[in-house]
């Protein structure tokens, strides 16, 4: 085992080598959304290091079991002792290295982290929720159809995407089922903000969802979604309706009347007065208070699906013009919107880079008017992608587009003519000039090949009906074997 300090060293040297590597990670330009999300999650994991670090390290420091204090002074003494002490550690370092022989050595430096960050299609690397499933799931609810106004009884995935965090004390029915799907809503929000927003404190947003929620529910006795909405001031209404609850006869709960344990409306005081003392009553009010305790734990779960709603405004709502986009186009165009979605973000348009790296290139094109096209055209076309061609004297040619098109140009085939070779499709690729020779050859040959042979195609048919070529037709009729 390390000894106290050779552990508060390691300590010390996996924090500076974390803190080394995001200052590095910091001063790195990155320009696609893919490589942003791969930096936040490799800036955490390289935090979550240093505060491992740190914890180690208070330990240590702390000493609670004296260990540290022993062993500096272990270390003094004077004549024998000192040199006693010396040579005792030494000794134990070399047992523990001829023990372990193949301990890798640590670099000065902290390598790149891999981080494995798995979305679904649907996702697209954390720019899109895929809520499809609790679509699926909140439609099929009991009595949920019932309850939706004529215009969202059908209830499409994006109107879903608009709505399914703003709840309603009116629900019809918050059954298990109902509990299940919020759970689950909960957790996947919650696991998909861990994935796409790395160095956001999860636990510091649930802890100050719970104390507001708590901060509400002790001011108001008998609070509504209607007022937490307000509270955050956000638009929207649920489908459902009103947020205030109703009697079977259209009776408001705030009615003096009203009874909301037996959820009974009454005509009268004295009446209302004798209701309240019967057994009916009491037992409606004893069912309510049990399960109190789990009213306020779905809507502490649903608040907080709320909460990250919001935490997730941007993403819902490019989600939600992702949608709205798919369905008034086909498959194709879908494919190529992600396709140039993707080359755009890989062509960066940072103006002050641009200038840089425009002057510190070679040769730069120019445009029609004479000065340099735009950074992100030259980088589209390849041109910073140099060829050469053998065949065509060694010429270069800058860009994929400009390589593909010589092949058809005078030059190229001019070469091929000087080599008694005629250009076609075959040749297409072909740079190099022994190349181009071998599969002239090889052309040529399978030619012959593939040409008619008199004497193996045409066939002669001998007294007897024997169909045999016309080679050996001749042969076997020399040698007397076949009588016309």
């Amino acid at each position: 085992m390390a000894s106290v300090i050779e552990r508060t060293r390691t300590a010390h040297e996996d924090k500076e080598r974390a803190e080394e590597r995001i200052v590095e990670i910091l001063n790195t330009n990155v320009r696609t959304h893919h490589e942003r999300l791969n930096q936040q999650h490799e800036l955490a994991a390289l935090l979550e290091r240093i505060d491992t670090a740190e914890e180690s390290l208070r330990d240590l420091y702390g000493d609670k079991y004296g260990d540290r204090k022993q062993e500096i002074s272990s270390l003094g003494g004077e004549g024998p002792v000192l040199f006693g002490n010396f040579y005792e550690q030494l000794r134990e370092a070399k047992d523990y290295h001829r023990k372990f022989p193949d301990i890798p050595v640590q670099s000065g430096k902290l390598e790149k982290l891999e981080m494995d960050v798995t979305f679904s299609g649907e996702e697209a690397y954390g720019k899109y929720v895929d809520l499809h499933w609790f679509h699926e799931q909140f439609t099929n609810l009991p009595r949920v159809r019932s309850a939706l106004p004529k215009e969202d009884s059908t209830l499409e995935y994006r109107r879903y995407l608009q709505i399914f965090h703003i709840f309603d004390d009116e629900w019809p029915s918050k059954n298990a089922q109902y509990r299940t799907y919020i759970d689950d809503l909960q957790s996947y929000l919650k696991d998909f903000m861990t994935r796409t927003q790395p160095l956001e404190d999860m636990d510091l947003l649930f802890t100050q969802t719970d104390n507001d929620l708590n901060a509400f529910l002790a001011k108001s006795a008998n609070p509504t979604w209607a007022e937490l909405r307000n509270q955050h001031e956000v638009e929207g209404e649920s489908l459902v309706g009103s947020s205030k609850i109703k009697a079977e006869d259209g009776m408001e709960v705030d009615d003096p009347l009203f009874c909301n344990a037996c959820k009974k409306k009454f005509a009268k005081t004295t009446v209302f007065e004798a209701h309240l003392k019967g057994k009916k009553h009491k037992r409606n009010v004893q069912r309510a208070g049990c399960t109190a305790n789990s009213n306020q734990e779905l809507l502490k779960t649903e608040y907080q699906i709320f909460r990250l709603a919001l935490a997730l405004r941007d993403v819902l709502d490019r989600t939600r013009r992702f949608v709205e986009s798919k369905q008034a186009k086909n498959w194709t165009e879908i494919q190529a919107d992600l396709e140039d979605e993707s080359a755009e973000e890989d062509i960066s348009d940072d103006d002050d880079d641009e200038e840089e790296i425009v002057q510190g290139i070679k040769d730069y094109p120019l445009d029609w008017d004479g000065k340099p096209i735009p950074y992100w055209l030259y980088k589209l076309h390849g041109l910073g992608v140099k060829f050469k061609c053998e065949i065509c004297g060694n010429a270069t040619y800058m860009g994929r587009r400009n390589f593909e098109r010589h092949f058809q140009d005078w030059r190229h085939t001019h070469g091929l003519r000087q080599l008694g070779i005629t250009n076609s499709k075959h040749f297409q690729e072909i740079t190099k000039i022994n190349d181009a020779i071998a599969l002239d050859k090889k052309l040529d040959k399978d030619r012959k090949t593939s040409e008619w042979n008199v004497d193996e195609g045409m066939e002669y048919e001998d007294g007897e009906g024997n169909v045999v070529p016309k080679k050996t037709y001749e042969m076997m009729k020399r040698q007397g074997l076949i009588q016309e």
